[in-house]
């Protein structure tokens, strides 16, 4: 987990009230009838990997000149394919087997994304088997076939959005968060509902939490499971639920902070920095038949709040002490039902491999990491680690 939190984040809302504008998107957010109070432990604690795992495999992705990955920034599985967008750097999204052969990329700029600068997010329709590639700068939204990419059609989006989730319905939802006022036809809303032609239906959280810092993100489903939609804005101590184009305040987490009061972005950063301040971090929601992750600050650290649906209790995870086969782990790329994803940059590998080289353990402890050092160099893609869940 990282030690240091300093980035600047989106505003959000705990009044669960939005009145009806007159384009007639508009809608109240309700309380669910299945709404819990999460009772979890707050104490941020390692945890043993084996407590929830099995068994961890290592896949080090195919790695060339044409499909090297800058940085990870979203990572999700389907129909044994990995997807892995790198927004910055490479400005593409991987497309990789489950053994780590590379299949293809949709880059920016390149062939059926032309003009396309940049790629701000994508999500995948698991029941159609379509994949959503939305961009920002371009306000467009391309849809491809899967599992192959073969290219669908395109959605103009006339409004600002820095993220997009498929519900299976056919339609998605877009949303944004950070400016204290839009102008576009989608007002200020930051939750928007739209049908399969790019028709706004439904629109949701109107509202910054405080009208004089403009920052932040809207954490979604990582990769949603099924028809309903976890997001939370960051602040909130509210996770809502989207299903059948109705927003429920689904989760109530045991962490919330009041920004209303913060005057500038200095003052944002100080009380971020606070080792008293404990929110949602903007990073990704994970939710499972068994577990909802996200993360959080809490102290001095960004750590995984993971709570067990079934048992009804969790725990806030300052980092997973992997006690199967001594490799580091950094933060959950992706979760579902079955493992857990990670995905270890070279750089990383090779600092462990220094580090814990001069034990005296060395050679029959760390014997895994031994031989993925063996396997990398800096010029290498990441390592996939799957851990499989109990």
């Amino acid at each position: 987990m990282e030690k240091s939190f300093l980035y600047i984040v989106l505003l959000c809302i705990s009044i669960p009230f939005f009145s009806c504008s007159s384009n007639g998107t508009h809608d109240n957010i309700h309380l669910s009838s299945t709404f819990e109070n999460l009772k979890i432990d707050t104490t941020p604690n390692p945890k043993n990997l084996s407590e929830i795992v099995t068994g961890i495999q290592y896949i080090p992705l195919q790695s060339s000149n044409a499909n090297l990955i800058g940085k990870v920034d979203k990572v999700d599985y389907f129909q044994d394919l990995l997807f892995v967008l790198d927004k910055k750097i490479s400005k593409a999204l991987f497309v990789f087997d489950k053994r780590g052969k590379f299949i293809y990329k949709k880059k920016a700029n390149e062939a059926d994304l032309n003009r396309i600068e940049t790629i701000s997010d994508f999500s995948i329709d698991k029941s159609k088997k379509i994949l959503y590639l939305y961009s920002s700068d371009s306000r467009q939204i391309i849809q491809f076939a899967l599992p192959g990419g073969e290219y669908l059609r395109r959605l103009k989006i006339k409004g600002y959005f820095s993220g997009i989730s498929s519900l299976d319905s056919g339609q998605f939802v877009l949303l944004r968060d950070g400016l204290t006022k839009y102008d576009d036809k989608y007002d200020n809303e930051r939750i928007c509902l739209f049908d399969s032609t790019g028709k706004a239906t439904k629109s949701w959280m109107e509202r910054p939490l405080n009208d004089f810092v403009s920052a932040g993100t809207i954490m979604k489903d990582q990769s949603p499971m099924g028809k309903e939609l976890l997001v939370c804005r960051m602040f909130n101590d509210t996770i809502y639920s989207l299903n059948k184009s109705r927003l429920e305040a689904r989760y109530k987490l045991p962490l919330a902070s009041d920004i209303s009061s913060i005057r500038d972005e200095k003052e944002i950063k100080s009380f971020m920095n606070s080792p008293s301040s404990s929110f949602a971090t903007g990073e990704s929601i994970f939710n499972t038949n068994k577990y909802l992750g996200i993360y959080v600050k809490k102290g001095d650290f960004v750590c995984l709040l993971l709570y067990d649906k079934i048992k009804k209790d969790g725990s806030i995870i300052k980092m997973f002490k992997n006690d199967v086969d001594k490799v580091a782990f950094p933060m959950i790329h992706y979760m579902d039902d079955s493992c857990l994803l990670f995905l270890l940059e070279p750089v990383q590998l090779q600092q462990q491999y220094h580090i814990f080289s001069n034990a005296p353990d060395f050679n029959t402890k760390y014997d895994q990491l031994i031989k993925l050092n063996s396997l990398i160099s800096l010029r290498s893609n990441p390592v996939l680690a799957i851990a499989k869940l109990k």
